[in-house]
């Protein structure tokens, strides 16, 4: 069921800083924490979890979660590779882009990400 599996790691991260959005070619006035998350997925994958479950779930520690409404929600998805976008704050954005609170992917997703890992790894991530 939804929400009944959950494990935690501890692992050593990096420090980041915060981008300023225009200021050196930042495209950001977020946190650049792009590094950890890296460290995280890597930790994830290791640990082969990702792969018994259809859909895997990052939250903050200050994010509220409702694991039954959200199974709902996914069932439809099931077997596919997505991932969900969480912000439409720009006016007109059909797609959404993805902030942290809560990022939702399908195992397939993930998959998709660890085969083109490296890719991945290298783009542009950087905030600007």
């Amino acid at each position: 069921d939804c929400g009944d599996d959950f494990h935690t790691w501890q692992e050593n991260l990096p420090t980041v800083k915060k981008g300023m959005y225009g200021v050196g070619g930042a495209m950001t006035s977020s946190w650049l924490n792009v590094p950890v998350f890296l460290l995280c997925w890597d930790r994830l994958l290791k640990s082969g979890k990702v792969w018994e479950q259809d859909f895997t779930v990052k939250m903050d520690p200050d994010a509220v979660f409702f694991p039954d409404r959200l199974g709902g929600i996914l069932l439809q998805h099931k077997g596919k590779p997505i991932f969900t976008t969480n912000c439409r704050y720009w006016g007109g954005d059909q797609v959404g882009k993805l902030f942290g609170a809560i990022e939702v992917l399908s195992k397939q997703a993930i998959g998709a990400y660890k085969g083109k890992m490296d890719t991945c790894k290298n783009l542009p991530w950087q905030g600007r």
